[in-house]
């Protein structure tokens, strides 16, 4: 099975790209959590272009993840239910090795890829929406009144003292 790296990155370079795709996307799945993403970038930063996957140990994960170990393995299972790695054993060594796959680009096509989280995702997205449209409300709403109570600078009243 030919495994090959879902962004260009070089040889010797060390970084991982703008997971935008993890933010505002798959954070709409239920199960994908701050520690998910964590997981995934950990291991894209792996990643070994020579071999094509990335290899770390659990207890690799653990320690720079600052996850305890059986956070860590929820997170790969969350990882690979969400189609976003690939784990195997390798034969050879005897430990995992994490194939990174590429997140989906956009909300419709997570929807695709897993419909049960359709509604209840669109629920919350308009909520969020409503939400922000009361606040405005109630924003021009105190603005008017303010406007409407200001003090008039002819109608000073010195009892006030």
């Amino acid at each position: 099975m030919t495994h090959n790296n879902p962004y260009e990155i070089k040889t010797g370079e060390h970084y991982i790209p703008s997971m935008n795709a993890l933010n505002r996307i798959y954070s709409q799945h239920p199960d994908f959590k701050p520690a998910t993403k964590l997981i995934y970038e950990l291991l894209f930063d792996y990643w070994n272009p020579k071999y094509g996957y990335a290899f770390p140990t659990m207890r690799q994960l653990e320690r720079d993840s600052g996850l305890g170990y059986s956070t860590v393995e929820q997170q790969i299972r969350t990882l690979i239910k969400l189609n976003l790695i690939e784990k195997e054993r390798s034969a050879k060594h005897g430990n995992n090795v994490y194939y990174v796959k590429k997140p989906v680009n956009s909300l419709e096509q997570l929807y695709e890829k897993f419909p049960d989280i359709r509604d209840k995702s669109e629920e919350r997205l308009q909520k969020i929406k409503d939400d922000e449209v009361a606040e405005k409300e109630r924003r021009n709403e105190n603005q008017t009144s303010n406007q409407n109570n200001q003090d008039d600078p002819n109608d000073f009243d010195p009892s006030w003292f």
